[in-house]
């Protein structure tokens, strides 16, 4: 069974996809769009707020992760593309390094000990 919030976050894709320009919205595979659309909740009642720019919005995780995967694949430049990723392994690399200081043994014996 799918995950009810991964297709919420189809859902709001959706949503966000039908404002897109139909040139940027041709570059996405209709097969993904069609897969988009099949398994988007059926049961979720989103509505974009278009006074707000995308990133107020209130969106799932999972939304903001689908779409920077859209963008990067099947919308941006190659400069854009490039930019994206640096921003992304960037991303990464500071998400592992706060992982490793929250769950370093050394540090979480240190707290213990005081």
């Amino acid at each position: 069974m799918q995950d009810i919030q991964f297709s919420k976050a189809l859902y709001q894709v959706s949503e966000i996809l039908n404002y897109y320009k139909n040139d940027l919205k041709e570059r996405i595979p209709k097969q993904l769009i069609n897969y988009i659309e099949s398994n988007k909740a059926k049961d979720y009642n989103w509505k974009i707020d278009i006074t707000l720019p995308i990133e107020k919005q209130d969106l799932y995780q999972k939304t903001k992760e689908i779409l920077t995967v859209l963008y990067r694949n099947y919308i941006c430049n190659d400069d854009e593309r490039k930019i994206l990723n640096d921003i992304l392994i960037e991303n990464e690399f500071k998400y592992q390094n706060e992982l490793k200081e929250k769950y370093n043994p050394d540090s979480i014996f240190k707290k213990k000990r005081l």
